[in-house]
């Protein structure tokens, strides 16, 4: 837990963060990253970023979802006195988790598309990477600055930095990520409680949400290192 506690604060505060006038994400994994972000933020006393959750449509098709979301960014825009104003960037954040780096890599060419509307738009994305499955598990070096194309894949781009069509990627690794993958979270109406297993899988914790809490609340409330108890 404390890599991926450590991992989202280190994004929460990234210049890609910091720079951007609001952040945007899909519904499930990327959505809580950025309820994550914005709540590092607030605890910290950071800049206050907007964040725009997008939910998932009733068909569940990928880019379907990913329209939606460029469908709001075109309205925040275009609403923006900046869009009246061709030299200043418009720097938007976009919140997602990527296991394999499919969901990912869907999301870069349709961001290239919606920039040729908006010349002077550009995107941050904000990756947390889940490495369980994989090699990078040193977490001491667990954020890791990328520029990359919209057309490219990010997996093929760890550590190289191109700087075209102002779209950035940060990487954040965790081993895993809290609460992605436990669909009720996702609810909204969900009060079930949090379980919280120990290094020796038998001793842990149990956290029940109060009386008007949700499920997601008490994980965000986690990683946020609400919770004393939680922190040794």
């Amino acid at each position: 837990m404390k890599p991926s506690q450590r991992c989202i604060e280190g994004l929460a505060k990234s210049d890609p963060v910091n720079e951007s006038v609001a952040i945007f994400s899909l519904e499930r994994g990327g959505s809580l990253l950025g309820d994550h972000i914005v709540d590092i933020r607030s605890r910290d006393g950071l800049e206050e970023k907007k964040h725009f959750p997008i939910p998932k449509p009733p068909n569940e098709k990928r880019l379907e979802h990913i329209q939606n979301m460029l469908q709001e960014i075109n309205r925040y825009v275009t609403d923006s006195p900046q869009s009246s104003t061709a030299q200043q960037t418009i720097t938007i954040a976009i919140a997602e988790t990527a296991i394999s780096g499919t969901a990912a890599n869907t999301l870069l060419p349709e961001l290239g598309k919606l920039k040729k509307s908006h010349p002077n738009l550009q995107f941050n994305i904000v990756l947390e990477q889940q490495t369980i499955h994989s090699n990078k598990i040193d977490h001491d070096d667990y954020l890791e600055p990328t520029e990359t194309l919209p057309n490219q894949n990010i997996s093929n781009l760890k550590g190289k930095h191109i700087d075209t069509n102002n779209t950035k990627v940060i990487t954040g690794y965790t081993n895993d990520i809290i609460g992605e993958d436990t669909g009720f979270q996702i609810e909204h109406t969900s009060q079930r409680p949090v379980l919280i297993m120990a290094e020796n899988y038998i001793d842990g914790y149990e956290i029940t949400p109060k009386k008007g809490q949700l499920t997601r609340d008490v994980i965000r409330d986690i990683m946020a290192g609400k919770y004393p108890f939680l922190r040794n």
